[in-house]
Formats: C-alpha cells, sequence, structure tokens
C-alpha cells in the first residue's frame, strides 16, 4: 500500500550494515554501503533513493520518490503526529533498528524524510527530532498508533477511487479488515474473459506475486495480512488470492 508509515522498513536496511560503536564515522559508513543499495522499493509506488548526512542541519536525510499523483494526496492527507510515533514504534520494533536509531542519536542528528515526485518536486519534508526519536511506546500504543495510521491510509485511498491505471483497468475499491486481517483490491476491466478468466489468472499471479512481496516490507504483510485482486469483467469476477504462507 501507499503508506508512509512503510517508509520505517525502508530505514530499517540501514541497520543491516551497524556495528557495535555509534560514531559519525559509523554512520557515514552505513549510508555508503546502504546507498549502493538503492533505490529500493519499499511499497507499491514509493521508492526509497538515497541516504546523506546534512551537517549543516545535523540531520540524516532520507530521500523518497512518488509516482501516482493519488500516493501523493494520501500523503498530504496524513496525521503527522500519528505518522512520526507509527515510523519510529516500527523501527524500534527490531533490535538491528533500534541500532541505527541508536546510532542517529549518539550522533546528535535528527532524521529527516524528504518525499519528491520522480520529476524531482517536494512534495513533503518529515523530520523527527532527537526528542521524536527518543520516544519509547510500549506495545499496545505502538499497536494503536499504526494500526490507526493503516486504516487512514486505507480510507484516503478509498476516498481517491476509482483510479484508472490503464485504458482497460480503473482501481474501483480497497478494502482493509484489520479484525480479519485482509486487504483487498477491486478492479474493473473493460473487456470480456470470453472464457478465459482462468488463464488470465494463471498470467497474472506470478506478476502480483512479485508485488506481495515487496509489500512483505510493509505492516499489513508483517500482520499476516490475507491479500486479494479481485478483477471484475465484462462477463466473469476473478479472484487472485494469497495468503500469509504465499509469501513467508
Amino acid at each position: 500500500m501507499k503508506r508512509l508509515s512503510i517508509l520505517a522498513i525502508g530505514i530499517g536496511f540501514l541497520a543491516l550494515f551497524s556495528c557495535t560503536k555509534g560514531s559519525q564515522y559509523l554512520l557515514e559508513d552505513m549510508i555508503k554501503k546502504t546507498n549502493s543499495d538503492l533505490p529500493l522499493r519499499i511499497s507499491d509506488d514509493i521508492y526509497l533513493d538515497s541516504f546523506r548526512i546534512i551537517k549543516s542541519e545535523k540531520t540524516v536525510a532520507g530521500y523518497c520518490s512518488l509516482e501516482n499523483p493519488q500516493t501523493i494526496s494520501v500523503l498530504k492527507e496524513q496525521d503527522m503526529g500519528i505518522t512520526k510515533r507509527a515510523i519510529v514504534g516500527s523501527i524500534k520494533s527490531t533490535t538491528e533498528s533500534k541500532l541505527f536509531i541508536d546510532l542517529v542519536v549518539s550522533a546528535d542528528y535528527s532524521l529527516t524524510m524528504v518525499f519528491l515526485t520522480n520529476k524531482g518536486e517536494l512534495i513533503e519534508r518529515l523530520t523527527l527530532s532527537q526528542e521524536d526519536l527518543s520516544y519509547s511506546p510500549d506495545s499496545t500504543q505502538i499497536e494503536q498508533d499504526v494500526r490507526m495510521q493503516m486504516l487512514n491510509t486505507i480510507n484516503n485511498l478509498k476516498k481517491s477511487c476509482p483510479v484508472e491505471l490503464d485504458e482497460i483497468t480503473t482501481l474501483t475499491d480497497v478494502e482493509y479488515n484489520p479484525d480479519q486481517s485482509t486487504l483487498t483490491y477491486t478492479y474493473e476491466l473493460d473487456v470480456e474473459f470470453e472464457g478465459n478468466g482462468e488463464a488470465f489468472a494463471e498470467e497474472m499471479r506470478p506478476e502480483l506475486k512479485k508485488d506481495v512481496l515487496d509489500l512483505t516490507k510493509n505492516l499489513f504483510t508483517k500482520r499476516n495480512t490475507t491479500i486479494s485482486y479481485i478483477y471484475m469483467a465484462e462477463d466473469d469476477t476473478i479472484n487472485i488470492t494469497f495468503t500469509p504462507e504465499d509469501y513467508k
């Protein structure tokens, strides 16, 4: 999904290169190594492009590009307070990611996420201060914040529907049920299957699975969410579903 909180997973990617001692030198080395593996797709159409230290601002800046105008609209409607808490809570959810935060804090830096269009135009700039990075919620508060942001994101995306994706495909609805852990995308196709619905499903499933595997970095699949893609043609409806067993 097009979610800001999902960026926390991309940020945590830096921690894979962390060592035992926090220092500015180590931070620079981590960023250099991480940038060699970027860009990294961290949601449906959000890419983590690079990190760099801006010494004049005493911040570590992470640059992300967004391609879909609907994603930009959703991003701008996010509650920044909840977003900050969700990002920090998600980063601190694993030992490795917490090491990254500790290193940034020990270097006396803030963390700034810069969101740009694919043309380089600024969309939003979100800075996590030392106080934000020191936020230590309990597990219940983390879950409440993340759940609220997930629901807000889906609701904002629903408001943008229908979204014409190409000449024959329109995203008409998206539904997330946190109690049943299901995420469903519904599309209308301006074609007829003419009895070839199963062949269509077989052709689409490998491509959709690539998307689902990309989504394993996000908070939906971390919660063992079943993800379904429903395609409604003029003469038939095809449901392609991925359970947690399919993407683990």
